[in-house]
């Protein structure tokens, strides 16, 4: 039997499907890391018992029909999501402290706020919008927005490199690039 190929997301989503424990290591390996980490005061068992558990969890959630385009992530949302359920019900249970009073304790420990499936999903369309409306720039202008955004260039840098005469034409085409950039946003 071949081997799991972990980079490639739908392979591992389609042999997952089918009970490969390839397909579970692939996932384990790539994601159970990053989940210990975040949530790192908890036992290593637990943890782990927590993780297998919304494994299981998300195997039925996705069925066979669901298209999944991160499964990876997919998971270590879904996991950090049981955390905090699983935190939450575990600190509920009933304290009885002295008569000390704790307000002025200030913990470092504060859970980020966790995206949801949803919520990542929107920020892709976006990004896709962003890059149709980068599709429509002329090559000049797409260029010099990589050039200084992506590669951190100088307007200086960017004037030799595309040849115009000064920084200054560097800075009045990237102003109407990204406003180009705006209006076709504002568009969709």
């Amino acid at each position: 039997m071949k081997e799991t190929n972990c980079d490639d997301q739908s392979q591992v989503l389609t042999e997952l499907r089918q009970g490969r424990d390839s397909a579970f290591e692939c996932i384990f390996r790539k994601v159970f890391g990053l989940f210990y980490k975040k949530i790192m005061p908890v036992e290593m068992a637990d943890a782990k018992d927590l993780f297998y558990d919304t494994v299981a969890r998300v195997l039925v959630v996705i069925g066979k029909d669901t298209e999944i385009r991160n499964i990876y992530g997919y998971v270590y949302l879904s996991a950090l999501n049981s955390w905090q359920r699983w935190n939450k019900a575990r600190t509920k249970a009933p304290v009885n402290f002295t008569n000390e009073d704790f307000t002025h304790i200030k913990t470092d420990f504060e859970m980020p706020a966790i995206k949801t499936v949803e919520e990542l999903e929107e920020k892709d369309q976006m990004l896709r919008s962003m890059q149709q409306c980068l599709d429509q720039l002329d090559e000049k202008r797409r260029n010099l927005l990589h050039l200084l955004i992506v590669e951190k260039k100088s307007r200086e840098e960017v004037a030799n490199q595309l040849g115009f005469s000064d920084a200054n034409t560097v800075g009045v085409i990237r102003n109407r690039a990204l406003k180009a950039m705006k209006e076709c946003m504002d568009r969709k």
